[in-house]
């Protein structure tokens, strides 16, 4: 297993930030996308938790952001083709 890469959101905030690890196994090759998850306040948490118990779901769905630039294009072409056949 390769070195993990780390990408960092172009805000630099450290809460946005994502991590590939390029595995090849007996010939298969894998790429694993780990991504922070984003630490919130006890309360707020208690909060979700109370909604996910009753059910309650949001139209959109819970998401948070990593925006990319044209910094971050080397190591997805890196990806690209280390996954390519």
């Amino acid at each position: 297993m390769e070195k993990p890469e780390l990408i960092l959101c172009a805000c630099y905030s450290h809460e946005h930030q994502f991590t590939f690890t390029k595995d090849e196994d007996d010939g298969e090759k894998t790429v694993y996308l780990t991504v922070h998850l984003t630490q919130r306040p006890f309360w707020k948490r208690v909060w979700y938790s109370l909604h996910y118990i009753f059910g309650h779901q949001c139209n959109y769905g819970t998401f948070d952001e990593v925006v990319l630039n044209d910094t971050h294009s080397k190591s997805f072409i890196e990806v690209g083709k280390f996954l390519e056949v």
